[in-house]
């Protein structure tokens, strides 16, 4: 056989044969994105052919105090404008999910601290509604002794009647760069 290949039964009394090898499960990667150098912002795009996106954020480091804001996206990476763009994390110390109990995900931040995410992003088919929901933590950077503070995501964004546009996120610190971290997108299959 070829690389890629797999060996597969050809049926009851027949010879297996050398077959090129299916698609895998539910998720599709989409993209990896690494911040090696200091940069102002991080955009993934290409989030549109999907409804629903798995995304995985590891040790996304500001270069200096700030506050870490994490946005959606339009198509060309521009941020989506109004209340609809912003992401939101629940408030510390709370347990209901009222809408009250959560605030834009503003993140203050320490140089040297690490965040990581885990979050999902379900989209309606015709584009005017976005669920978000997942979690954030963030470390210092003084090894595994270091506290470990971790924060609800939720966000529901809702159009009445246009497609809100969605296709990807971007990352921010309000002072400085962001100086570090990697961002892995899957896009997830209905069937």
């Amino acid at each position: 056989g070829n690389d890629g290949q797999v060996l597969t039964s050809t049926g009851a009394g027949s010879p297996p044969a050398f077959e090129d090898a299916g698609g895998g499960g539910a998720m599709e990667f989409i993209s990896k994105t690494t911040v090696s150098t200091a940069v102002a912002s991080v955009t993934v795009t290409g989030m549109t052919n999907y409804p629903r996106y798995k995304v995985f954020v590891s040790n996304l480091s500001p270069a200096a105090q700030s506050t870490l804001y994490m946005y959606l996206t339009v198509a060309n990476g521009t941020i989506i404008e109004g209340d609809y763009g912003v992401l939101l994390k629940k408030k510390t110390g709370v347990t209901d999910t009222n809408s009250a109990d959560f605030i834009p995900l503003t993140v203050v931040t320490y140089a040297g601290y690490y965040h990581t995410m885990e979050f999902t992003i379900d989209e309606s088919a015709d584009g005017t509604y976005i669920n978000i929901y997942g979690e954030i933590s963030d470390r210092a950077n003084t090894g595994g002794t270091a506290p470990l503070n971790a924060h609800t995501l939720k966000a529901n964004l809702v159009s009445s009647s246009d497609d809100i546009g969605f296709a990807g996120i971007s990352f921010a610190a309000n002072t400085g760069n962001i100086d570090k971290g990697t961002i892995v997108v899957y896009g997830i299959k209905d069937s």
